[in-house]
């Protein structure tokens, strides 16, 4: 872990239940920095305000900030539950994000290593958790497509990503 967490910032990303919220409130108690929980919103218009601000947030205050969900988290629910398509556009502003604006940030992908028992997991969560609404079949699809971006996210020299598996 760093030695000065003042201005660091962790992006927390992740399908639901993969442990995004317990590790960023553990990060953001044990380091004293802020502590973020983005949602997703099928307005283009309120999604953007929630990404704008939290930039802003970032960019002027010197202290350290844990953001749990950011872009990735809305772009792989809209592809699942808005029929919305990966194309050269998202590709390209992911692309100039990862090149602008998370360099030096630490991106961390929550997402078990165990597929399978991760998917009980989000059953059983389903049935006791009211903001679990979505199907496991839904949830294999996200978790697919969390794979797909860590894969192409490890790749790019210019951030730092990493995976965290809570089940392990």
């Amino acid at each position: 872990m760093y030695k000065d967490f003042t201005d660091k910032v962790y992006i927390l990303e992740g399908p639901d239940g993969s442990g995004k919220t317990t590790l960023g409130q553990k990060l953001a108690d044990v380091h004293g920095c802020e502590y973020v929980h983005l949602t997703y919103y099928k307005d283009e218009e309120m999604m953007r305000t929630q990404f704008y601000d939290v930039i802003r947030r970032i960019n002027t205050q010197k202290k350290g900030f844990v953001v749990d969900r950011f872009i990735l988290s809305n772009i792989i629910y809209g592809i699942v539950f808005h029929n919305c398509k990966f194309v050269d556009g998202w590709k390209m502003f992911l692309d100039a994000l990862c090149r602008d604006w998370l360099k030096g940030k630490e991106i961390v992908i929550c997402l078990p290593a165990d597929k399978q028992a991760y998917l009980e997991h989000f059953k059983k969560m389903t049935e006791e958790r009211e903001e679990m609404y979505c199907s496991v079949e839904d949830m294999s699809k996200i978790y697919d497509l969390y794979e797909v971006f860590y894969e192409m996210l490890s790749h790019n020299k210019d951030i730092n990503v990493s995976r965290y598996d809570w089940m392990k």
